[in-house]
């Protein structure tokens, strides 16, 4: 390449002006623009690119036998290991899925539902309607919506006390596919976002932490944000205080217990400004857990806070439930 050489003038001659009339532009010669020649002794490019070029084709008659290899080391396993069922352990076709008891037993929740908590109703002809829960006058969330799975029941809530409590940490993959189903409006919800939602899971105080060993929702929440591409925040929340099992306890003393029971780490909140934020948990029973974090999350700057959660726990007596909600598109 001919050198740049400064005229009387003192500007920059044009190096085209001492090439010939008709020569071949650069970008068409074989050269990119701006491509500039390796430097004596970086041999790294091209032996980089004639390891690529001559191993190649070494490489291309072996890939039949890896193949055959890995499907004959499939098919052993599966004869050694036989597929059987998440919940009862029975032997079944699918692996990692369910026999045709657990899976008829599970209450899948499929439109039409609530726009709002994501209980399914038994008619519905708007797709932004309400239950009567959420249509109340002072009914007021810090939830814009709440997306689950299925109702907690049958083999599902089998399912979630195993993984919660049986360190069954097996099921993390089937139950995040469960959930990046049920969950579709949210995580790729169409809308000219700035910035794609931001996936928050729900923490444990750090006692019930270190008892068992991991958080169920945190989980959930690494396996999502791997499958749907989104950002994950793991201590955007924290717990101030423990919070003793809230088993058989009514909504307003939920409500009472988790008041203020969250509060955002300070160097995380600047990822919360004018943001939507997708709460990951396992179950929603009141609602009380998710409202308070949804509190702390819409305090600290989120613009929109969402949740996924496996299963719903519904409410006693609502006969606008679905009695047999369809299920077969969330199976495979």
């Amino acid at each position: 390449m001919p050198q740049t050489q400064p005229d009387p003038q003192g500007s920059v001659a044009d190096p085209a002006a001492n090439e010939p009339p008709n020569a071949e532009p650069r970008h068409l010669s074989g050269q990119r623009p701006g491509h500039r020649p390796a430097r004596e002794g970086k041999l790294w490019p091209q032996l980089r690119l004639g390891g690529q070029r001559y191993l190649a084709p070494l490489a291309r008659p072996l890939r039949g036998p890896f193949r055959l290899a890995n499907t004959s080391l499939k098919a052993g396993l599966d004869l050694l290991l036989p597929a059987h069922c998440l919940a009862c352990a029975q032997p079944t076709q699918v692996p990692s899925g369910l026999c045709a008891a657990c899976f008829g037993s599970m209450a899948f929740i499929r439109p039409p539902l609530c726009d709002g908590c994501g209980t399914p109703l038994l008619v519905s002809l708007d797709s932004q309607a309400l239950c009567p829960a959420c249509e109340e006058p002072l009914a007021v969330s810090a939830l814009a919506r709440t997306r689950a799975v299925g109702l907690y029941q049958g083999a599902l809530a089998e399912l979630i006390k195993a993984y919660k409590h049986g360190d069954r940490l097996d099921l993390v993959p089937r139950l995040a596919q469960w959930m990046q189903a049920a969950g579709q409006e949210l995580l790729h919800q169409k809308t000219d976002e700035r910035q794609p939602p931001l996936i928050v899971p729900i923490p444990l105080h750090w006692r019930r932490h270190l008892k068992r060993r991991y958080n169920q929702s945190g989980l959930l929440a690494q396996a999502l944000a791997r499958s749907s591409r989104l950002p994950l925040c793991q201590d955007a929340l924290l717990r101030q205080h423990f919070i003793a099992s809230q088993k058989g306890q009514s909504a307003d003393e939920r409500f009472a217990n988790l008041y203020e029971a969250f509060r955002t780490r300070p160097k995380r909140r600047g990822l919360l400004q004018d943001r939507r934020i997708i709460l990951i948990d396992d179950v929603r029973t009141t609602g009380a857990t998710l409202q308070s974090a949804g509190e702390t999350l819409i305090q600290s700057g989120a613009r929109q806070v969402d949740a996924l959660v496996i299963a719903l726990v519904p409410a006693p007596k609502a006969s606008y439930l679905a009695s047999d909600p369809q299920e077969d598109s969330l199976q495979g």
